[in-house]
């Protein structure tokens, strides 16, 4: 995950082109890119609602779909 929203709303710790975590105050938020934003969006909304993804639904495949 290139990013972690924790509970305590303070800013996001991120991985940077290093691999290495770092924390972004939510004051800084405006460095990240459009994309990202959306992402840290989608994360503190389900954050709100209360939604925990725990894994991805797998996808059922058809004969048709491997032709």
């Amino acid at each position: 995950e290139a990013y972690t929203g924790y509970s305590n709303p303070r800013g996001f710790i991120y991985q940077n082109k290093d691999k290495k975590n770092r924390l972004m105050r939510i004051d800084e938020l405006y460095k990240f890119s459009d994309g990202m934003l959306t992402d840290v969006r989608t994360t503190l909304d389900d954050r709100l609602k209360r939604i925990r993804m725990q894994y991805l639904p797998h996808s059922i495949w058809r004969k048709s779909d491997k032709e």
